[in-house]
């Protein structure tokens, strides 16, 4: 059975980054990253596809998503759930290549520096996977060219031995010689280590105060080096490489309190990448939340297998942890990180968009059934018309989108002048021009309005034969109106409505103020003899608006015009009366 994907479960789609897990009855089919997992996924469903990609949207029947912390953490976690799962709309790589690691090998005297797929070996700190080979290729470069690090495979051990080409060639100051101290090297080491991290602050300043250095004593080749280095590192957008890998497998729990409901994320580490992830309602419970989260590792965990580490920002209970260890019979670790609470945040947000998810169908679900409405009311529509005793009538039709305003869908309609105020006639017109747009309908038309209203805009739509949920709203009272009842709203959902309907009054006068200071200034022009509404055009064509007008000279204007002199200086009497 097909999933019926609409705009509203699109819309509590998190706009963050991560990886979209497509579904057929519980079997993974499809695996993507996102930079943004709302835009990516709505893509798939609100366009036009190639025969794949539609066969593949209509086969979906349940959707999960994993929040990572960048877009790149998204691609790795893809390419591991990919390897893990093999997907079939998913395209399966032969070689089964990963990517590449910057390596540091501390089994080596003098570290050295290099390139590798591989993650597994001891005594090596792996510092990736870089899914952008040039910035890797930067950090090498910036490893020799700066911090002069070891990148040949040279052995060094007690006797010195000849140098290589690197040290011919100025990328090596030989360490295989013995004549420097391992202990400058190290230092190095970890100043580079440093700017991998993200820390760059202190190598720029160094870099910087090495470049005046040079430029004082005319060094300037070495300057120029040096110059350049330092855009090199500048240009090296992430401040932290992608994602650092962890040593041991990790569970950590996020949490989001919504008042009545707790919803508790459990994500899995495993190897160094997110695993799984899963999501727990806990409801009625009056305790604080470490005591929350606390009963909740003590029982999820009797029914799953931790890790040997569980991360968690709250202060749990010591006894929770003997327990652990001493029912899984092995050591059971639950820690609270006190700096970096990365991982932490990753997982409190895959918690709170779970309830996003589940909070805006129940408030939906809320407005149809008091509306009594044919659909869920993800798109409305409110118009409103502004005039001054039925001249320059305006009409005004916003959008919204889910609670909030979707400004590119404002529009606005020149209603003409009414010899007379004639709402009814006015909301007809209206109505007209709306449908004439040939723009989609939105699910629900609201109309700034009482019953009277109401009727005419129904009197449009049944001509047409249009039929689509629509309610007025009468100022006073802030009654509702439908096609059959008055209808008192709760105050939640009239605060929606009412929002709505005096956004669509405060466009509506924002262009009814422009349009009537408009036609004034056109009239009081027209009231001068010898300028008629030609020249008026003209006037307005050239200079934009009378100020632009009065900045300048008298005879210039008449110059550039060929207005005679006498009529421009009466223009600039009257307006600056």
């Amino acid at each position: 059975m097909a999933f019926k994907i609409d705009r509203h479960f699109l819309s509590t789609l998190p706009n963050e980054p991560g990886v979209y897990i497509f579904k057929e009855e519980g079997r993974i089919i499809y695996v993507g990253k996102a930079k943004n997992i709302k835009k990516r996924v709505s893509s798939y469903f609100l366009k036009k596809h190639d025969l794949k990609t539609e066969l593949l949207s209509k086969t979906v029947d349940n959707i999960d998503f994993i929040i990572t912390g960048s877009e790149v953490d998204a691609l790795i976690l893809e390419d591991k759930l990919i390897k893990k799962y093999k997907p079939k709309f998913n395209i399966q790589l032969r070689d089964n290549k990963t990517y590449p690691y910057l390596a540091i090998d501390y089994n080596l005297s003098f570290p050295r520096v290099y390139k590798t797929r591989e993650n597994h070996r001891k005594g090596v700190i792996y510092y990736g996977p870089f899914t952008d080979i040039e910035t890797l290729n930067s950090f090498l470069k910036i490893a020799v060219d700066f911090f002069s690090l070891r990148v040949c495979k040279t052995k060094i051990g007690d006797k010195p031995k000849k140098v290589c080409l690197y040290y011919h060639i100025g990328k090596c100051p030989g360490y295989c010689t013995l004549s420097i101290d391992e202990s400058i090297y190290l230092e190095r080491l970890q100043k580079f280590k440093s700017l991998i991290l993200g820390n760059r602050k202190n190598v720029l300043q160094e870099l910087n105060e090495k470049m005046l250095e040079h430029a004082q004593k005319l060094e300037f080749e070495k300057a120029a080096r040096i110059r350049d280095l330092i855009r090199f590192i500048e240009k090296i957008k992430s401040k932290t490489i992608v994602y650092f890998r962890l040593k041991k497998d990790i569970d950590v729990i996020g949490m989001f309190n919504s008042g009545d409901t707790f919803y508790i994320s459990v994500l899995s580490f495993r190897e160094g990448y997110i695993a799984s992830k899963n999501i727990i309602k806990v409801k009625g419970i009056d305790l604080p939340d470490n005591d929350i989260v606390s009963q909740f590792i003590s029982r999820y965990y009797i029914e799953n297998s931790p890790a040997g580490i569980i991360m968690s920002r709250f202060e749990i209970s010591k006894t929770v942890q003997k327990f652990l260890s001493s029912y899984h019979k092995r050591v059971v670790k639950i820690v609270k990180p006190k700096k970096s609470l990365k991982l932490v945040e990753i997982a409190d947000k895959n918690a709170k968009h779970q309830f996003i998810i589940e909070s805006n169908k129940i408030k939906n679900y809320k407005l149809k059934e008091t509306l009594k409405l044919s659909k869920d009311p993800l798109t409305i529509e409110c118009f409103d018309i502004a005039t001054i005793e039925g001249r320059w009538a305006v009409g005004s039709s916003v959008r919204f989108y889910l609670d909030k305003p979707d400004k590119s869908n404002y529009r606005a309609y020149n209603l003409g002048d009414y010899s007379s105020p004639d709402d009814y006639e006015m909301i007809k017109i209206l109505m007209l021009k709306r449908i004439g747009s040939k723009r989609d309908l939105p699910d629900l038309m609201i109309i700034d309005g009482g019953k009277g209203q109401l009727n005419a805009a129904l009197e449009i739509l049944n001509f047409f034969f249009i039929q689509i949920d629509i309610i007025s709203i009468a100022k006073r009272e802030e009654s509702i109106y439908t096609k059959k009842d008055i209808i008192k709203l709760p105050i939640s959902s009239l605060k929606l409505i009412t929002s709505i309907r005096d956004e669509a009054h405060r466009f509506a006068n924002v262009l009814h103020d422009k349009i009537r200071s408009k036609r004034l200034k056109y009239s009081l022009l027209e009231s001068i003899k010898g300028i008629g509404k030609k020249r008026v055009k003209e006037l307005y064509k050239k200079y934009g608006s009378i100020e632009n007008i009065l900045n300048k000279k008298p005879e210039d204007v008449s110059k550039e015009t060929n207005i005679p002199i006498d009529i421009v200086k009466q223009v600039f009497s009257l307006y600056k009366k």
